[in-house]
């Protein structure tokens, strides 16, 4: 079987504006979950946005579920204060990437985020993982060890 020229520059349009329309909608999905009314923050962040509302601009949270229980993805940039805040408030644990969270986390991740690299020092809620907990917040913390920034998944569960 044989195709003009003409033809296989129509079936080159159609699969390029095809690939087009794919990640348009890829993007304007990921743009959708991100939450920009800091009324559906979780409550701990919310309490430090009302602290210092300077901090606002510093924040980005994405919602990956949300009915009856509730998860968020955070990413705090250059307000080593407010994740020592969070750390402190909520008694959170040192662990590891290897945390049964830690995969979510990471799979969670807008593309245009930072990966934690393997100098990221990570936090959790005791018992978070490990224990089903309900009615508490829910932490865990990559923190880069330089600058302080961090990615946070945070859980609550009614």
């Amino acid at each position: 079987m044989q195709f003009s020229l003409r033809t296989l520059l129509l079936i080159t349009l159609v699969f390029a504006l095809c690939i087009a329309a794919y990640v348009h909608i890829a993007d304007e999905r990921e743009r959708r979950r991100r939450l920009t009314d800091t009324h559906r923050w979780p409550r701990p962040i919310q309490a430090i946005v009302k602290v210092s509302p300077d901090i606002t601009d510093s924040i980005r949270v994405y919602d990956l579920q949300g009915f009856l229980d509730e998860t968020k993805l955070v990413a705090i940039s250059g307000r080593p204060e407010a994740v020592a805040q969070i750390i402190n408030e909520f008694r959170l644990l040192k662990t590891d990437k290897t945390h049964p969270y830690a995969k979510q986390l990471l799979e969670s991740l807008p593309k245009d985020w930072r990966k934690p690299q393997p100098s990221y020092v990570w936090y959790t809620s005791p018992g978070f993982g490990s224990v089903h907990q309900e009615g508490v917040d829910l932490f865990l913390i990559a923190v880069e060890p330089i600058r302080g920034d961090a990615v946070i998944l945070y859980n609550w569960i009614f």
